[in-house]
């Protein structure tokens, strides 16, 4: 756990300044420097053999995480920009993360049956391969020119203009406080649900609504796109929290069998693309990546103190009241969310 830590607190302290990095050297470039670091971190993982190791692949762990962290969404959407097809970003977005679960669906499968024949030791020296890949791809990249002239290449003043934009614009501030109280809800319960899955099912079976899940958020994002178009952002966001407090909370206290598969229903909303295409709306193009880092920021720091408070809960009423108070807190995000759009259609007539 002190190896995840480190790596997280690395990721929160290079947030920022990887992005105005890639604001100020291009998408490109900063996806390469982000390539690097991975190859570096899984070649220390895979020959370390003390904890000083660990502990620096956990550090270029951490600054990896920073240099794809609001880079490479940054990157989708002004190339999209670039092409005259930014309305498409949540089609594109979404096509994009559904790879993700994809990826995440396939290695589960792959390595535990690799782990079965050969040893962890193997895995991790497997994954330089794709990590080698990775790099080269990155090269043949086209990197956006549509923005090339107007980034400033002075960091301070970018950092200026950061806060000031974020500062002024109302409904910014409001989106990124009500992802954050999303983000910190979702990974405490995360986080937890394996205990309350031991509850309910036998041991060899509490990997499957993770697996479930993956399947049910590559299907989601994978279409969210045409989903999104169809009913709408708000109603993508609105209801989508809403179903994710209510089934949680109904799950919890069901304790019964059928409640892992109820949690992981939430899956099939595309909540996320939805959040992260009514950010871009109002994040300014010249410090995107620096607008999404600092977004990113944020929410790690809450997730560490959230689940400080959410794990001393835990030891004091029990995992299955702490889940359900927990999840209550994702009202603030629905309410939120309802202003931002009711602000929204005002500005808009």
């Amino acid at each position: 756990m002190s190896i995840f830590s480190i790596a997280m607190i690395t990721n929160a302290i290079f947030e920022i300044p990887t992005g105005i990095i890639s604001d100020v050297i291009g998408r490109k470039k900063t996806l390469i420097l982000g390539t690097i670091f991975s190859l570096i971190y899984s070649i220390c993982f895979a020959i370390s053999n003390n904890y000083i190791l660990l502990v620096v692949a956990a550090i270029f762990e951490g600054i990896e995480r920073a240099f794809y962290s609001g880079n490479n969404e940054a990157l989708l959407y002004d190339t999209l920009l670039e092409d005259g097809l930014e309305k498409e970003y949540k089609t594109y977005l979404g096509k994009t993360q559904s790879m993700y679960q994809l990826a995440a669906i396939i290695a589960v499968i792959l390595g535990g049956v690799l782990y079965y024949f050969t040893s962890i030791k193997f895995l991790m020296l497997l994954t330089i391969i794709p990590k080698i890949i990775n790099m080269f791809v990155c090269f043949k990249i086209k990197d956006p020119k549509i923005l090339s002239n107007k980034i400033s290449t002075n960091p301070f003043k970018n950092t200026k203009d950061l806060f000031r934009h974020i500062k002024k614009n109302s409904q910014l501030k409001k989106i990124i406080i009500a992802d954050t109280i999303a983000s910190c809800v979702g990974e405490s319960a995360y986080q937890f649900r394996p205990m309350f899955y031991k509850m309910v099912w036998p041991m060899w079976a509490i990997g499957i609504p993770s697996l479930l899940s993956n399947i049910g958020m590559f299907s989601s994002n994978w279409f969210a796109g045409k989903i999104i178009k169809k009913f709408g952002d708000k109603n993508v966001l609105v209801l989508g929290n809403l179903y994710s407090i209510f089934s949680n909370i109904i799950g919890f206290v069901l304790n019964s069998v059928i409640s892992p598969l109820i949690l992981v229903s939430n899956s099939l909303f595309p909540t996320g693309v939805a959040k992260n295409s009514l950010l871009n709306e109002y994040y300014s193009n010249e410090l995107r990546a620096s607008m999404a880092s600092f977004s990113s920021l944020i929410v790690t720091i809450s997730i560490a103190i959230v689940m400080i408070l959410v794990g001393a809960m835990a030891d004091y009423i029990g995992v299955i009241k702490t889940l359900i108070v927990v999840c209550s807190f994702k009202i603030i995000t629905v309410l939120i969310y309802n202003n931002v759009f009711k602000n929204k259609i005002k500005e808009i007539k």
